[in-house]
């Protein structure tokens, strides 16, 4: 087994391919960050294989990777795809003959959300999380088992995540403009967000169908509108406040019903995770307020967990932790002085 000496000089890649966007960070054995990238989805069910192409490109020219170079771990979230791709062309774990060495303790592969996420948070034991960014997905490490619930996608009933706000949010806009439902703020949101700020209501029609236009899939282009959806709330919006808080709740509801079904433990702590929890407090107030039904003693509950970083850095926190044991206060100093731009904060 190699020592921590000895991995020094080992390049890693650590990859967050979500459905709109990708955060990658290439580091060496020391954990010092070589180079950094951000794209667009790598994803076939959200972006057309032309685009996927062209960021995934992106990616390695960001990265300065060269064709054939040896990266010792890939670990993350990414498509089979991805990593099919990225071992043919770059040379992962593999010796100069082409085999796999085996020898990094931390060569996970595919890492998962599940524990990405947990990582991120500094959960390294049992723990359950809820995750909402384009998709949302609650999950649990319970001893062995991985577990999770919820996460049906787009087409189905990707309830609590970022696409499903945002498909009701134009919903309701909808409803709004034709008449048929309350008067709201959404329906100017819409308007501008897709159309632009020159449309006026007579080309509404017009700014909703631009979302079947371009090289992004319309569950991408929808699902970018949580931050609008926050800001008409704000703005004392009472249809946008609805959706969010119902979208909070019905993600609790979710995490409620895997800690049931599995028997979980009510001091199992809970973290979070995605861009959905981010400056959206009525989303946040639903989902605590819901997952209080989960203690018997709802006064000594576990604080909810709040990640200090995105959940990429979930991969490096969760090597330092196989290698060390813990992390230390000055472990995660390290972290924010190297990889500041990785913060999470909601």
């Amino acid at each position: 087994m190699k020592t921590a000496e000895d991995r020094q000089n080992n390049t890693y890649l650590a990859l967050d391919s979500g459905g709109t966007k990708v955060a990658a960070v290439l580091y060496d054995g020391r954990f010092e960050p070589l180079a950094t990238a951000f794209c667009g989805s790598l994803r076939a069910n959200t972006t057309p294989a032309a685009q996927v192409e062209a960021n995934f490109e992106s990616m390695v020219r960001q990265l300065g990777l060269k064709d054939g170079q040896r990266i010792e771990v890939v670990a993350g979230t990414y498509e089979h795809a991805v990593g099919e791709r990225l071992r043919k062309r770059f040379r992962v774990g593999m010796d100069s003959a082409g085999g796999y060495t085996g020898s990094d303790p931390f060569a996970a592969g595919l890492f998962g959300e599940m524990n990405m996420g947990l990582s991120a948070a500094g959960v390294f034991g049992d723990g359950m999380l809820a995750l909402s960014g384009t998709g949302a997905t609650v999950f649990a490490r319970a001893g062995s088992k991985c577990l999770s619930g919820g996460g049906y996608g787009a087409a189905v009933a990707d309830e609590g995540s970022g696409y499903w706000i945002s498909r009701e949010a134009m919903i309701t806009a909808i409803r709004g403009y034709e008449g048929r439902g309350e008067a709201t703020l959404l329906t100017d949101v819409v308007l501008h967000h897709f159309g632009g700020p020159q449309f006026d209501r007579s080309r509404f029609r017009e700014a909703v169908f631009s979302i079947y236009a371009g090289n992004r899939s319309p569950v991408a282009r929808v699902a970018e509108l949580v931050p609008e959806v926050v800001e008409a709330a704000a703005a004392g919006d009472n249809a946008s406040a609805r959706i969010l808080t119902e979208a909070g709740d019905l993600l609790a509801l979710q995490l409620l019903s895997l800690a049931r079904m599995n028997g979980i433990s009510e001091q199992v702590p809970v973290a979070i995770s995605g861009s959905v929890w981010r400056k959206n407090p009525l989303f946040l107030t639903a989902f605590t307020t819901r997952l209080q039904e989960r203690y018997t003693e709802p006064a000594k509950a576990p604080a909810l967990i709040i990640p200090r970083f995105a959940p990429l850095m979930g991969v490096l926190m969760r090597q330092m932790y196989e290698e060390n044991g813990a992390l230390s206060e000055a472990d995660y100093a390290f972290l924010e002085a190297r990889y500041g731009q990785f913060r999470y904060e909601i």
